[in-house]
Order: C-alpha cells, then sequence, then structure tokens
C-alpha cells in the first residue's frame, strides 16, 4: 500500500514531496488541500502536510490514489484514463 512510501523519519512534508513519492503530479495534491480532503498547516504562505495526516488520507483513499498514479504512468489523469 502507498503507506510503505511514507518515511517513517521525517513528520512534515510539501505537496512536491508528497506528489513525488506518490508519483501523482503536485497538481493532485494541491486539488486535495483545496477540496480540504487532505489536512494541512500553514505558516504564512508555506503549506506543509503532517505525515500522520498523510497515513489516514492513504488509509482512506488508497484506491484513488493508486489511480492517480496509475493514470500519471501512462501520462494521463484518471478521468482520462479509460475505465478509471
Amino acid at each position: 500500500m502507498f503507506i510503505d512510501f511514507v518515511p517513517e523519519d521525517q513528520t512534515v512534508f510539501s505537496p512536491a514531496e508528497v506528489a513525488t513519492m506518490l508519483c501523482i503530479s503536485r497538481r493532485t495534491v494541491l486539488r486535495w488541500i483545496e477540496e480540504e480532503r487532505l489536512a494541512v498547516f500553514r505558516i504564512a504562505a508555506t503549506v506543509r502536510i503532517q505525515r500522520s495526516d498523510l497515513v489516514v488520507f492513504l488509509q482512506e483513499h488508497h484506491h484513488e490514489v493508486a489511480q492517480y498514479a496509475a493514470g500519471s504512468e501512462q501520462g494521463a489523469t484518471p478521468a482520462e484514463t479509460p475505465n478509471a
């Protein structure tokens, strides 16, 4: 499962780091944040995601994350991928 990709020695991540570790686009991570599906905390304009919040999100949405990861491998989002 995707939780295995979350480093245990790191407690906070940027949206770009989350995107890289999950093999999805940064824009997808930012959309989840905008939709308030992925919890974040902000310091001025800086957005960070706590490891614990990321783990909860991945447990609740692992099927969706897998679809996005598969779509990004093919250069498409799940909405653009047939049968997704």
